[in-house]
């Protein structure tokens, strides 16, 4: 069992379901010594270290093996998983697995916000289209162009 941190698309229930097949509802919380921004021609956000950043999101806890599979697969080869501590609005502090982005591969980062509400109204409908697709649970990456 594990406990994902989610900062960009997997924070909708409909995206996380989508992917996972599981039906879950996270926990508010935040990712200190990490900034979510945009990503070049594209419409979901990347995660950097960045000393002093601070970027919230949504725990989702206990997670199986088999949605672990299903998460690299749509997370795909560009983003690295990581082991990080995670703070809940209670206070409590979580170890969770989250995608980040390579320090080889930072050219990618936009620097631009990434806001949810803003991908929700612009992006939603197409990105779940490419989501549910035949077997699509999985490469997001080159499915979802801005």
């Amino acid at each position: 069992m594990f406990n994902l941190f989610a900062y960009g698309t997997l924070q909708l229930p409909e995206v996380f379901c989508a992917v996972t097949g599981l039906d879950r509802i996270g926990e508010t919380a935040t990712l200190a010594g990490y900034a979510r921004y945009a990503l070049h021609g594209l419409t979901y956000p990347g995660l950097i270290a960045e000393p002093g950043a601070a970027t919230q999101g949504l725990l989702y806890c206990g997670l199986d093996d088999g949605a672990a599979t299903c998460l690299d697969h749509f997370e795909d080869d560009f983003y690295r998983r990581a082991s990080l501590w995670v703070t809940t609005v209670e206070g409590r502090r979580h170890l969770a697995e989250a995608y980040v982005i390579p320090f080889d591969e930072s050219a990618v980062i936009d620097r631009r916000p990434w806001v949810l509400d803003d991908f929700c109204r612009q992006h939603l409908h197409d990105f779940l289209s490419c989501c549910r697709t035949s077997d699509s649970r999985g490469g997001h990456l080159s499915a979802v162009r801005a």
